[in-house]
């Protein structure tokens, strides 16, 4: 029977994949809630079940089987987290805030630099609001 922390953080990523991809179709801008919820959830699973709930969300977020370098690195770099969390000098909640802060950022910078200057208004938003939900995520899973 899977434990009451992995129900937490597969809920958590439903919610925030279902809540990304809802403001892609209304408002035509994702912002990431379900990279922010794997991030937190690398903070309190096993390495095998950080890895189902990255192939859920990988499902989820593109069910079309199609190659994309964005899924690769919202799948690996939540697996980078969970080998990193161990070295990180902060408190367990400020490094999941600064990991998904920097993975947003990174991921902004990797893939459309472009954002950085033009939409730097839905740049902040994204950071700042994934950031807060991961935020979120990370409390409440602890609890």
């Amino acid at each position: 029977m899977p434990s009451k922390v992995f129900i937490a953080t597969i809920l958590f990523l439903l919610i925030g994949a279902t809540i990304q991809l809802l403001m892609g179709e209304v408002f035509g801008f994702w912002i990431n809630l379900a990279f922010a919820a794997l991030v937190a959830s690398a903070f309190f699973l096993s390495f095998y079940e950080l890895l189902i709930l990255v192939l859920l969300a990988v499902f989820i977020l593109n069910w079309q089987p199609s190659f994309s370098w964005e899924l690769l690195y919202i799948a690996a770099f939540p697996l980078l987290v969970f080998w990193l969390k161990g070295v990180s000098p902060w408190h367990r909640w400020f490094s999941c805030t600064i990991f998904v802060f920097l993975g947003v950022v990174a991921m902004y910078a990797i893939f459309a630099p472009s954002m950085l200057w033009i939409g730097t208004r839905l740049f902040i938003a994204d950071t700042i609001t994934a950031s807060l939900f991961g935020i979120a995520a990370f409390k409440i899973i602890k609890t």
